[in-house]
């Protein structure tokens, strides 16, 4: 089982950013790809995303981690 939690010896970061969701990424897992695929803490500080909208949508998400994940 991998160990998911940062340790305290290795440097991490916070990192404010947007992110624009197209819409036919709607369906897919993106934020939850980010967190397993590369370890991330995510936190939501804004959000629009609607199943009716017939544009793209975004977040605005923190994310904690190692730079080199975060990049």
């Amino acid at each position: 089982m991998t160990n998911l939690s940062l340790s305290a010896s290795q440097p991490r970061v916070l990192q404010s950013i947007d992110i624009n969701i197209p819409q036919q990424l709607h369906q897919e897992p993106v934020l939850a790809k980010l967190i397993s695929n590369y370890h991330l803490i995510v936190n939501f500080q804004a959000a629009v995303l609607d199943r009716k909208a017939t544009g793209g949508g975004w977040f605005n998400l923190n994310l904690e981690g190692h730079p080199q994940d975060i990049e």
